[in-house]
């Protein structure tokens, strides 16, 4: 019987002395396995939905839980991971686990098999819609003359012709309007060959009659900018010169910057480029004027593409230099982004990212390693490709506080979901009128378009309580 319990605690002993290594390893995220004959580290995923209770799939099995779940004990190696929810289209995607480390995804936006349009303004007669940036209002089009063209508030839901039918101006034809970011300040410019005029409209009070500055204007500008908080400082962009207005007292200062090819307005401070490639900033009265660059070789092989160049302040002098023949320039490593092509570029605040676009491809521009207090031509930018399987693509539009990518290609609008490890995720959102651009309000995660029936049409992505969502890997 001795002998018995002596065999038998031998046998515990054994047991102890295996399992309890293996025991403790797995309690610190430790596996072995057989087939390596090795003891490697797992990882876990975490991920959340938008809307939560969708069932989770990992690789052909499904999982007990519901978003939001943790998958936990995990080998190393890659997964195809799988979110489903009734009436939402599916959700994939390919996962790399790594030991000892978590991949997280948070608040993956699932999108509805169907979205519901809603119909803001019918008869099916709009033919061009364009977004005051900034403000609540848009400009609707319905043909060529000003009394064709209406303000549609999107808050009060109201639309208001800019002139009533009878009005002044209300044959005027229209071959231009000039808008600026979050001003309620208007420009149009029109009229016959033989009398052309630039009307001044306040959106705000736009009952009132538009205010004729055509004396102010010599010759039609490249460009008008102003800023939002100046009630009167207006600035023409000329080939080589820049005029600045005051509309309040209707005074004009011809060449107040002269031997310019490149202008931008940021805040209380204007950025110029001068024709010899020095790069200035100023305030609008000229009183202080700050030189930020002034290499002559350097100047000269980047800017030598293009006769004029948009110019965009994106953080602390760190600027982006848009050419007129499309070449892409920014003030930091690498400097010359492309030579030709880029269609356009829109700068996300939040994310303190830039996208950029030609017809095919999609770029997005990485600001936020930009620490240090001075960033003009100084640390390295990090871009990186989007998309590239464009046909032609003409607009793009950042989404959920810079988390995804909203683009027109052709007709069509696509949500490009942007993940770390630059798996995006392409989803299909609807067809719109041809030639014609969309928008999206942030604050109601809305596209704004006209239809393939010419009517002006919401989209709501996401209910508005639910402001950020967002699909990101961190490890």
């Amino acid at each position: 019987m001795e002998v018995a319990r002596k065999i038998l605690f031998s046998i515990f002993v054994l047991v102890y002395a295996v399992l309890c290594p293996f025991i403790i390893l797995y309690s610190f995220g430790y596996i072995y396995q057989p087939e390596k004959k090795d003891i490697s580290q797992t990882g876990l995923i975490y991920l959340s939905s938008f809307p939560s209770g969708a069932s989770v799939y990992l690789e052909k099995s499904r999982f007990k839980n519901k978003t939001p779940a943790t998958i936990s004990e995990l080998k190393p190696g890659q997964y195809q991971l799988g979110l489903r929810l009734k009436s939402y289209r599916p959700w994939s995607h390919q996962v790399t686990i790594e030991p000892g480390k978590a991949s997280v995804f948070k608040n993956v936006p699932l999108l509805p098999v169907k979205f519901n349009e809603i119909t803001l303004l019918p008869g099916g007669r709009y033919t061009s819609l364009a977004m005051v940036r900034g403000t609540d209002y848009f400009v609707v089009q319905e043909g060529s003359r000003l009394k064709e063209f209406y303000i549609y508030d999107r808050r009060e839901k109201e639309i208001k012709p800019l002139v009533g039918a009878k009005a002044e101006y209300s044959d005027f034809a229209v071959n231009s309007i000039f808008t600026e970011n979050k001003s309620e300040l208007l420009i149009v410019y029109g009229g016959p060959l033989w009398n052309k005029k630039y009307l001044l409209f306040n959106l705000a009070d736009i009952n009132t009659p538009p205010s004729d500055i055509t004396g102010l204007f010599k010759a039609y500008p490249y460009a008008l900018r102003w800023s939002a908080d100046s009630t009167k400082d207006v600035f023409a962009v000329y080939e080589g010169f820049i005029n600045r207005f005051d509309i309040k007292n209707y005074s004009i200062y011809p060449k107040y910057f002269d031997g310019i090819k490149g202008f931008g307005l940021s805040n209380r401070w204007l950025y110029l480029l001068g024709a010899d490639n020095v790069i200035i900033k100023s305030t609008p009265d000229k009183k202080q004027e700050i030189i930020l660059f002034e290499d002559e070789h350097l100047g000269r092989d980047l800017f030598k593409w293009s006769r004029f160049y948009e110019i965009k302040e994106i953080y602390r002098d760190a600027l982006v230099f848009w050419g007129d023949r499309g070449d892409l320039i920014v003030s930091l490593p690498p400097y010359r982004i492309f030579d030709k092509n880029v269609s356009g570029m829109e700068y996300n605040e939040s994310k303190n990212r830039v996208v950029f676009w030609t017809k095919n491809n999609i770029w997005v521009a990485d600001f936020n390693m930009l620490n240090t207090e001075y960033a003009l031509f100084n640390d390295r930018l990090q871009i990186s490709s989007a998309y590239r399987q464009g046909s032609s693509i003409s607009q793009c539009l950042w989404a959920y506080n810079g988390a995804h990518i909203l683009f027109k290609d052709k007709n069509d609008v696509y949500l490009l979901a942007l993940n770390s490890d630059g798996r995006h995720h392409k989803e299909h959102i609807v067809s719109v009128k041809d030639n014609t651009d969309v928008f999206y309000a942030e604050d109601e995660n809305s596209l704004y378009y006209l239809d393939q029936g010419a009517n002006l049409t919401k989209i709501q992505l996401f209910p508005k309580e639910k402001a950020v969502p967002l699909a990101e890997e961190s490890q």
